[in-house]
């Protein structure tokens, strides 16, 4: 789950909180490439933490979401459930993470599934400019996924906004 707050004062500061394994991606204006705000809550970046803390260091954010699919190791550590049983409700939410960026005129931010940026890469996506047109960058992605070496295992969802 990915929830942004955006509030406005002259400038855009948004609040990202992020449970599970979808990603958050930020492209400002003009920049050259995608920078991933989230990291996932499986059992792999779990064990960076740990790994780190036995260190007596903090993880750096480079340490986690890391290429490729290790089976076991993303087995989701934290997550959301909305359930209509009673008996399966539990008063313990989930931890998350968060973050705030100031987002400018012209930024973009992309949400994205495992199935999306395990197979295609966010170094392997197109900018967005003005010119782009949303829905054709949608699609062009979709082709990337098809056309990708892996295998597909999940679904795959993206949302796109450009904050014009």
């Amino acid at each position: 789950m990915v929830a942004c707050e955006l509030n406005g004062d002259g400038t855009i500061k948004s609040t990202i909180m992020h449970v599970d394994d979808s990603r958050v991606y930020w492209l400002p204006k003009g920049a050259s490439q995608w920078q991933c705000l989230t990291r996932d809550h499986n059992l792999l970046n779990e064990l960076i933490d740990q790994q780190a803390q036995e260190q007596g260091r903090q993880a750096a954010f480079s340490d986690y979401n890391r290429e490729g699919m290790v089976g076991s190791l993303y087995s989701i550590t934290e997550c959301f459930v909305l359930t209509a049983d009673d008996s399966h409700t539990s008063t313990e939410a989930p931890e998350g993470s968060s973050c705030e960026i100031d987002i400018n005129s012209g930024d973009c931010i992309l949400v994205c599934t495992d199935g999306i940026h395990d197979l295609v890469t966010s170094h392997e996506w197109q900018l967005v400019s003005a010119e782009t047109d949303l829905q054709d960058w949608l699609i062009n992605l979709k082709n990337q996924v098809y056309n990708s070496n892996g295998n597909a295992y999940d679904n795959g969802t993206a949302i796109l906004v450009r904050f014009d």
